[in-house]
């Protein structure tokens, strides 16, 4: 049970990390995007 609910932990660490980059890199974008 209790190493189950640790990779559910990972898991959404992971998840909301990649949504963080994604986030960033989207971010980074626009601003290129409305410099150029």
């Amino acid at each position: 049970m209790n190493k189950i609910l640790h990779i559910i932990v990972v898991l959404l660490i992971y998840h909301l990390m990649k949504s963080l980059m994604v986030f960033y890199l989207i971010v980074q974008n626009q601003r290129i995007i409305s410099l150029d």
